[in-house]
């Protein structure tokens, strides 16, 4: 379906968009549908204008080199895919004059009519968007997902939608200015892309841009980086019990005299359950089996529905949905149980996706304490500031193995530490050790770094762990 609408805005009209992945694939598509001239940068123009008679979406495309001289003067708007550095001296020139350097998320958002809810953080922001969307299907709503999870977010300004989910970067809050949301979210924010934003308070300021036009701002209560300097009156909470009763915070918010333990607008979980103010919304003997991460990301998604929702009967669809949640492929997924001949068993464990040292700690966090721990890390450490998870590691973790670019930044981690190639190596030497422990030891896969350094994927990396791991059992 085209919308009329976009086509007279877009006829004829020079857009430019730079990068040809995924994302700049879906606006280089949707740009066109609607009449408009496309140039694309990228810095693979070579290899594009050679693939031109197999890409029919690239026919009538002007394809341009992307470097550091690129100039985007004469177009009315230039699309930046969200794994484009706006560091880059060709994006700094084009902000510094002015220029219309948008993301999709913003192209978006200057359509969309359907509201949206919007989720980021470091670490939990696909697994919330994920337990939204299934909830809110199980109520009968017709629900879209994208942005940085799922179908490109452009898709939804083509089809009617009873409401939109999407999983923000920071990279793709950069460019974003107007985006309306009914509820933003901020999970966490720990130390993640310094490479790009400088450092911390660079990145969780990216981060807060979700809250610029949001009606409702979720923050977390233990994690003075949620917070954005501004209006109080529109905020809701979630995380400790403990962060509600004691005044004084960090981030100021118990301070707050709008604010207080009984507040409809905070969510907490307590021997009880889990409770929105006065309301128990969800017994403590349902929700036992979710490990502590999932409780708290259960509770920004209960906070969203009873928002959202109009009705008991609704709500009890949701909540039925958050309880039986399964969770998502490569975070701190059970991949095999073995057991031992003396019974005593071997859990292997795929966290694959934390790609960053606050979702590694997370990871050991829900290890058993009485468990042996082997844990694989390495990868692309982004410049990450890796001192808490060390800590941690020498505390906690029996036999690091380590792997990838970075390899040499987890040395002195851990006593015993060995360095290798392959993720085959790695399970070879997890499996050569829990087997000479005969204890019940826990081997995972939470590598605190990207995968692009040695995989195409986070999942690519998760999958050769899981194959890996298979073969080991069978042998």
């Amino acid at each position: 379906m085209v919308h009329a609408c976009f086509t007279s805005i877009y006829q004829h009209k020079p857009i430019a968009v730079i990068g040809f992945g995924v994302t700049g694939r879906a606006c280089v598509e949707f740009m066109r549908r609607h009449g408009a001239q496309v140039s694309l940068f990228d810095v693979k123009h070579d290899e594009l204008r050679k693939s031109v008679g197999n890409e029919p979406l690239l026919k009538g495309v002007n394809i341009i080199p992307f470097n550091d001289d690129s100039c985007f003067k004469g177009f009315d708007t230039v699309v930046v895919s969200p794994g484009v550095n706006t560091q880059l001296p060709a994006i700094q020139n084009a902000l510094s004059e002015g220029l219309p350097l948008i993301s999709d998320i913003e192209l978006f958002a200057r359509h969309n009519s359907v509201p949206a809810i919007g989720i980021t953080g470091s670490n939990g922001k696909s697994t919330v968007v994920d337990m939204l969307h299934k909830g809110f299907s199980a109520t009968g709503l017709k629900v879209g997902v994208g942005g940085n999870f799922g179908n490109s977010i452009l898709a939804f300004l083509d089809e009617p939608y009873d409401l939109i989910i999407l999983e923000l970067s920071s990279f793709q809050l950069e460019l974003t200015f107007s985006l309306h949301l009914r509820i933003a979210a901020i999970l966490n924010v720990t130390e993640d892309h310094i490479d790009r934003h400088g450092d911390i308070i660079g990145y969780a300021r990216a981060k807060q841009r979700i809250f610029k036009h949001a009606d409702i701002c979720i923050v977390n209560r233990d994690d003075p980086r949620t917070f954005s300097e501004g209006d109080t009156h529109r905020l809701n909470s979630f995380g400790s019990f403990h962060s509600l009763k004691v005044s004084g915070v960090k981030s100021g918010f118990n301070n707050n005299p709008s604010h207080n333990a009984n507040d409809s607008r905070d969510i907490y979980s307590s021997d009880l359950g889990i409770s929105i103010g006065d309301e128990l919304i969800v017994a403590q003997e349902k929700i036992r089996h979710l490990a502590n991460h999932n409780v708290l990301n259960a509770q920004v998604a209960l906070l969203c529905a009873k928002s959202i929702l109009n009705t008991v009967e609704e709500m009890q669809c949701f909540i039925e949905s958050v309880i039986n949640y399964s969770g998502l492929a490569h975070r701190f997924a059970l991949v095999h149980v073995e057991q031992m001949s003396n019974g005593k068993t071997i859990h292997w464990v795929n966290d694959s996706k934390a790609t960053n040292p606050g979702a590694a700690i997370a990871a050991i966090k829900c290890i058993p304490d009485d468990a042996i721990l082997v844990m694989l890390v390495g990868g692309d450490s982004k410049g990450t500031d890796l001192r808490e998870l060390r800590e941690l590691i020498r505390r906690r973790v029996a036999k690091l193995i380590v792997l990838g670019k970075d390899a040499k930044r987890f040395s002195n981690c851990c006593a015993d530490t060995s360095f290798v190639e392959t993720i085959d190596d790695a399970v070879l030497l997890a499996n050569e050790f829990s087997h000479a422990t005969q204890q019940n030891t826990y081997v995972l896969l939470s590598p605190a770094c990207a995968s692009i350094d040695m995989f195409k994927n986070y999942q690519e990396r998760g999958k050769q762990f899981e194959q890996a791991v298979l073969r080991v059992e069978v042998v």
